[in-house]
């Protein structure tokens, strides 16, 4: 009922630029009335819902109006229970957004399937600079396609995949990336399995 109350608040309101709902127990309920609350709000320019036990329903009715929304610059979903159904969602919804420059969906369970489909969102969309998805168990087939996305994009600044399971295989794949990468300015990689040979071939990069 709080959620709710307040997504029709911020519905006529035209000064708050951030909203933190991190923590709060808003859940799919919640993550529906903010999406609401974005086809109407012009002035919300970062919206914080970490921690929210936030599922796949959630991120679908928040992707739905991320391509009517051109105000939004940062959402952050991390710690919810987004998996890679609703990862394909959010990263579909990226390809037409023109405004959403840092995403935040560590924390959730998105796995490969879930980074390949944010990978190829990547290929095409020129407005994300941040993007973090450390704790997502994207394995060496998530890691691949991501190291193939920085291979064509050129607006991406900082990348987190923190605690993937990436392996040596991973890192080889990062490291050939890297070499035609040009932008990307902050890649974090700790926590993962890359062992001797990973850093070997990062360093060479």
């Amino acid at each position: 009922a709080g959620s709710v109350a307040l997504a029709k608040a911020m519905c006529h309101n035209s000064t708050i630029t951030t909203l933190n709902l991190s923590r709060n127990s808003i859940g799919n309920e919640g993550a529906t009335e903010m999406g609401r609350m974005l086809l109407k709000n012009k002035s919300v320019r970062h919206l914080r819902m970490s921690w929210n036990t936030i599922s796949d329903a959630g991120a679908h009715e928040l992707a739905a109006v991320l391509p009517n929304n051109s105000t939004l610059e940062l959402l952050d979903m991390a710690d919810n229970r987004v998996s890679s159904m609703g990862a394909t969602e959010l990263a579909r919804a990226l390809v037409v957004n023109s405004s959403v420059s840092a995403l935040f969906l560590s924390g959730n369970g998105i796995a490969g399937p879930g980074a390949h489909e944010v990978a190829s969102a990547l290929h095409k969309n020129t407005t994300l600079q941040e993007l973090h998805l450390a704790w997502n168990c994207i394995v060496e087939h998530g890691a691949k396609a991501l190291a193939d996305a920085l291979c064509v994009n050129t607006t991406l600044t900082a990348l987190d995949v923190s605690a993937n399971g990436i392996g040596k295989e991973g890192a080889s794949h990062v490291a050939r990336a890297l070499t035609r990468n040009s932008s990307l300015r902050v890649l974090h990689l700790h926590g993962n399995v890359l062992k001797e040979d990973g850093p070997r071939h990062i360093a060479k990069a």
